[in-house]
């Protein structure tokens, strides 16, 4: 018996609550896992690469991600390109 529109038997928790065991979970986590002051221990005891590798890996909640874009070749303009031409043209600009 799965649940019927409109009936009056329960109500259920109230629109915009939160569920109080899921909230004091992440209010656990983050005390245990985000503590400023022994993350910033923390980082200052961990080498070069250790603080790059922590770096890289919080620039994902900081800035967004690059969408992958695709080329379609269809509608691309082919030019040639003449390298030899290209490297003149700088060396004569420098």
């Amino acid at each position: 018996m799965g649940f019927e529109k409109g009936h009056k038997l329960s109500k259920g928790r109230t629109k915009g609550s939160q569920n109080k065991l899921t909230k004091e979970t992440k209010t656990l986590l983050k005390e245990l896992l985000f503590n400023p002051i022994q993350l910033t221990k923390d980082f200052n005891s961990l080498d070069v690469n250790g603080r790059m590798e922590f770096r890289c890996r919080m620039a994902k909640y900081i800035m967004p991600e690059q969408k992958h874009i695709e080329f379609d070749e269809t509608n691309y303009e082919s030019k040639s390109i003449d390298f030899n031409d290209l490297i003149s043209k700088i060396r004569m600009k420098g």
